[in-house]
């Protein structure tokens, strides 16, 4: 839990969050992971880490649809 908290407290840094530099971690696919299968405070921070990603260009919130997130986040709100 405190890896995730730590994820999205970077990506909160403002004025320029590492965006790319999370993305180039290939953490969005372990980030969008979570939201299927944890508990709903991992749920939490994953989401709001995803939803800082998204924050960034066209190109960085992409990837969030290239690895099937709309689906995913869609989901929670089932």
């Amino acid at each position: 839990m405190k890896g995730l908290i730590g994820i999205r407290k970077l990506l909160s840094i403002e004025p320029y969050p590492p965006i790319q530099e999370i993305i180039d971690l290939k953490i969005v696919p372990e980030l969008l992971n979570l939201l299927d299968n944890a508990p709903n405070e991992f749920k939490f921070e994953a989401v709001w880490s995803l939803t800082n990603l998204a924050s960034g260009t066209e190109e960085q919130a992409n990837t969030i649809l290239i690895y099937g997130g709309v689906q995913k986040i869609y989901n929670l709100l089932d």
